[in-house]
C-alpha cells in the first residue's frame, strides 16, 4: 500500500506542480514531452529487468523508435537518451563490447549535435548493416539488433515529413515555409534561431552562477525550484522527501537509483549550465520571459523522487506496524492520509495562479483591436503576445478574417513577406527575386539600421497608394512606426494612417463608441482571475486609450463624455490610479473639488497623492490659487513628504504673492527633510529658481 500511496501522491504532485501546469492549459508541447520521457525510462526498467532473455531486444528497438518519433513533439525528450544510452552499458556489459550497437547509438546521439552527421550516418549505417542482416554467413541476433535500431530511428524521426507535407499546402501561418529540402534542412537544423553555437555559448558566461542558481526575475532556478510545489514556507518538507527518495532509490537500487539521480541533475544543472541564460548584467538582456519551462523535466524527476521518498516513508511505518495495537495502526493510516493529503496542498497553492477557466483575456484583446480596423484593412502588430491571440479568432472562430495581420517581428524574413504578397494580398509590388535580396541598411545620416521590416512598411504604404485602409495596432512601439507618428490618429485599439498630420490625435468618434459599447473586457475587474505579466501590459494599453480618449474630450470641451469614460474605465481597472488622478483633475476643472476627496478614499496614499497633485496641477492652470493650495495640502496629507506637492506650493506661493505662506513652507520643507542633505540643496537650488523667474517677471 506504501508503494501505491506513494506513486499516486508523487504523480499528482508533479501533475499540479507549477510549472507543468502552467504548460499544461497552453498549447504547448511539454505535456506530451514529459509523458514520452517516462515512457522511455518506464521501457529501460522493463528492458532492465529482461536482460539476457529472449525479446529483450525488442525493448531497445522501441525505446529508440520512441525516442525519436518523440523529437517530434520537442527535442527536450532527447535529454533522457543519452543517460539511458549509459544505463544501459552499465547494465550489459555485452553491450560495451558490441560494436556495432555502440556505433549506431553514437551516430543517434548526434541529432542533438549535428544533423547533418545524424542524417547521413544513419543512412550510411543502414546501408552497411542491411548486407549482414540478409547474409546466411554473417546474419546473427547482434546484427540484426543494430540494424533494427538504425532504422528504429529513421522511421521515428520521419514524422518531421508532416512538416514539408503540410507546409506544401499553402497554410495561412506557415513560419519558415519548409516545403523545399533546403529550408527543410534549415527548419529542422533551427536556423531561424541564430548560427551561434549553444556549446559555444555555454563557455561565456551570459549571467553571475549565483543568479542563474538562485533566486533571479525570469531565470533564476532556486527561485522557480522553490515555488513548484507549494508556497515557499512549506518547501521544505517537498524537498526533504524529495532527497529522501534520491537515497533510498540508489541505497535499494544502486544502478537504478543513480540512472535517475542523472536524469535529474542532467535535466536541472545540466541544463542551466547549457542554456546559460542572461541576467542582464554582462552585454546580453534579461530574460524577456520567465524560462522555467526549461526545466519542466527536472521538476517532474524531483517529484518521482518525492514519491519515493514518500513510499520508503510509509513502507518503514508499516513494518513498524507488526503488532495489532491500535494506535500503531491510527498511526500509520494518519501517515497515509497525509501522504495523499500532499497532491491537495500542491493544487491549493498553485489553483489560482493556474486556473484559466475565466480568462477571456486575450480573446477579448483580439476581439477589440480587430474591431478597431476597417474592412479589409492591413493590420500592423508588434510581436507574438500582440499577434498570435489575434491569429487564432480570426481562423479558429472565424471573427474578422478579413484584415490582413501583418507582424513587424516576422516581416524581417523573407518566407513572411512572399506570404504576405502571395497568399493574404497585402499591397508588395517587389518581385520574389527582390523579396530574397533584400537586406538592413546603414543609414549614415540617421546613424542607425534600416531594418527589412522598416523598408517593408514604407514598401506597403508606397505600393498601397490609399487604396485600402491601414492600421497600426496600438501595441506597436514609436521607432518601429519610422517616422509615421504624425500620420496616425487613434481609432479604439488601433491607430488608422492617414494624408493629414497632427500630433496625438484620438477620433472622439468611432474611440468612444468603441470603447464604450463595442469592446469586450470580460473578467479584467475580477479579482479572482489571476493575471500575469501580459495581461498587465495589456491592461496598461486599454488603460492608456481610455485617458487618451478622455483627455481630447476634455480638450474639446466634452466633460460629461470625458468623466463617463474614464468612470469606465475605473469600473474595469479599479486599481489603475492614472484614472483616478485624471478624473480629480475633471473634478477640479468643473467645479466638483467635493467628490474628490470620496474618489480618492480607499486609495492608497502613494496613489492618492498623485491624483490630488493632478487635480491641485489643473485649478493652477486656471488660476485657481485657493483650490489649487487646498488640493495640494491634501497631497501632503497623505504623503507629508511629497517633495512635488511642496514644490507646486512654493511656486504658487510665489506666483501669487503669498509671501507669509512661502517663508512657511520653506520653513516647513526644511524640517521634513532636515536628515537629507541631498534634498536640503535641492531647496536652495529651487529657491532660486524660483526667485530667479520672480525678478524676471
Amino acid at each position: 500500500a506504501g508503494v501505491a500511496v506513494g506513486a499516486l501522491s508523487g504523480s499528482l504532485i508533479m501533475a499540479f506542480s507549477s510549472t507543468y501546469w502552467d504548460n499544461a492549459i497552453e498549447a504547448e508541447v511539454y505535456g506530451a514531452a514529459m509523458f514520452l520521457m517516462m515512457v522511455l525510462c518506464y521501457l529501460t526498467l522493463l528492458w532492465s529487468n529482461k536482460i539476457g532473455r529472449p525479446g529483450s531486444g525488442k525493448y531497445l528497438v522501441a525505446i529508440v523508435y520512441l525516442s525519436f518519433l518523440s523529437i517530434g513533439i520537442h527535442l527536450t525528450t532527447f535529454l533522457v537518451v543519452p543517460v539511458i544510452f549509459i544505463y544501459m552499458l552499465a547494465n550489459d556489459k555485452t553491450l560495451l563490447g558490441d560494436y556495432r550497437f555502440v556505433l549506431v547509438w553514437l551516430i543517434i546521439l548526434m541529432i542533438a549535435v549535428d544533423f547533418n552527421v545524424f542524417f547521413w550516418g544513419i543512412l550510411a549505417a543502414i546501408v552497411i548493416l542491411t548486407p549482414a542482416v540478409f547474409s546466411k554467413t554473417r546474419r546473427s541476433y547482434r546484427w540484426i539488433l543494430a540494424f533494427a535500431i538504425a532504422v528504429a530511428a529513421l522511421v521515428g524521426y520521419s514524422n518531421h515529413l508532416f512538416i514539408p507535407i503540410r507546409s506544401a499546402q499553402k497554410p495561412i501561418i506557415n513560419e519558415n515555409n519548409p516545403d523545399n529540402w533546403n529550408r527543410f534542412k534549415a527548419f529542422l537544423e533551427r536556423k531561424q534561431y541564430g548560427q551561434e553555437s549553444m556549446f559555444s555559448r555555454m563557455l561565456t558566461r551570459r549571467g553571475s552562477w549565483k543568479n542563474q542558481f538562485g533566486i533571479y526575475p525570469h531565470m533564476g532556478f532556486f527561485g522557480f525550484f522553490r515555488e513548484q510545489y507549494s508556497e515557499v514556507g512549506y518547501f521544505f518538507i517537498f524537498f526533504a522527501l524529495g532527497l529522501w527518495g534520491i537515497y533510498e532509490a540508489i541505497r535499494r537500487s544502486t544502478v537504478n537509483g543513480i540512472m535517475f539521480t542523472m536524469l535529474l541533475l542532467v535535466s536541472t544543472i545540466g541544463l542551466l549550465m547549457y542554456l546559460n541564460f542572461s541576467d542582464g548584467t554582462r552585454g546580453a538582456v534579461l530574460e524577456v520571459r520567465n524560462r522555467d519551462y526549461f526545466y519542466t523535466p527536472g521538476f517532474m524527476f524531483f517529484a518521482v523522487f518525492i514519491g519515493a521518498g514518500l513510499s520508503s516513508f510509509l513502507g518503514d511505518i508499516g513494518r513498524w506496524v507488526t503488532k495489532k495495537q491500535i494506535w500503531k495502526k491510527a498511526l500509520y493510516v494518519l501517515a497515509v492520509a497525509i501522504a495523499l493529503l500532499l497532491p491537495a496542498k500542491t493544487l491549493q497553492a498553485n489553483y489560482f495562479m493556474h486556473d484559466r477557466s475565466k480568462v477571456w483575456i486575450p480573446w477579448d484583446y483580439a476581439h477589440n483591436i480587430l474591431t478597431s480596423v476597417d474592412k479589409n484593412g492591413v493590420l500592423f502588430t508588434n510581436g507574438d503576445n500582440d499577434t498570435f491571440p489575434l491569429w487564432f479568432i480570426q481562423l479558429v472562430d472565424n471573427f474578422r478574417p478579413d484584415v490582413k495581420v501583418v507582424n513587424l517581428s516576422l516581416l524581417n524574413t523573407p518566407w513572411y513577406i512572399h506570404q504576405l504578397k502571395n497568399q493574404m494580398g497585402v499591397p508588395i509590388t517587389y518581385s520574389d527575386e527582390q523579396i530574397e535580396l533584400l537586406q538592413p541598411r546603414w543609414l549614415t545620416d540617421q546613424n542607425k539600421v534600416w531594418r527589412v521590416q522598416d523598408q517593408m512598411i514604407k514598401h506597403i504604404v508606397t505600393a498601397n497608394a490609399w487604396k485600402i485602409p491601414i492600421f497600426f495596432a496600438l501595441t506597436v512601439p514609436s521607432e518601429n512606426l519610422i517616422g509615421l507618428e504624425d500620420n496616425l490618429i487613434q481609432e479604439g485599439m488601433a491607430y488608422r494612417l492617414v494624408s493629414s498630420t497632427g500630433k496625438g490625435r484620438v477620433d472622439p468618434v468611432l474611440s468612444y463608441r468603441r470603447y464604450m459599447t463595442e469592446f469586450l473586457y470580460r473578467g479584467l475587474n475580477d479579482p479572482k482571475i489571476r493575471k500575469d505579466e501580459n495581461d498587465n501590459r495589456l491592461i496598461a494599453n486599454y488603460t492608456t486609450g481610455f485617458l487618451q480618449l478622455a483627455d481630447t474630450l476634455k480638450n474639446a470641451g466634452e466633460y460629461d463624455k470625458a468623466v463617463a469614460v474614464i468612470n469606465k474605465s475605473i469600473e474595469i481597472f479599479p486599481n489603475e490610479w492614472r484614472n483616478r488622478a485624471f478624473l480629480a483633475g475633471l473634478y477640479a476643472i468643473t467645479g466638483q473639488t467635493d467628490k474628490i476627496t470620496p474618489l480618492l478614499e480607499g486609495v492608497n496614499n502613494q496613489d492618492a497623492e498623485k491624483s490630488y497633485i493632478n487635480a491641485a496641477q489643473e485649478m493652477l492652470n486656471r488660476r485657481d490659487y485657493r483650490q489649487g493650495k487646498k488640493l495640494l495640502l491634501e497631497a501632503l496629507r497623505r504623503n507629508p513628504k511629497s517633495i512635488i506637492a511642496y514644490k507646486n506650493l512654493i511656486l504658487s506661493a510665489q506666483q501669487y504673492g503669498d509671501t507669509a505662506y512661502y517663508d512657511s513652507l520653506t520653513a516647513a520643507y526644511r524640517s521634513a527633510f532636515k536628515d537629507n542633505p541631498a534634498q536640503l540643496a535641492e531647496l536652495d537650488r529651487f529657491s532660486k529658481a524660483v526667485m530667479s523667474r520672480k525678478r524676471t517677471n
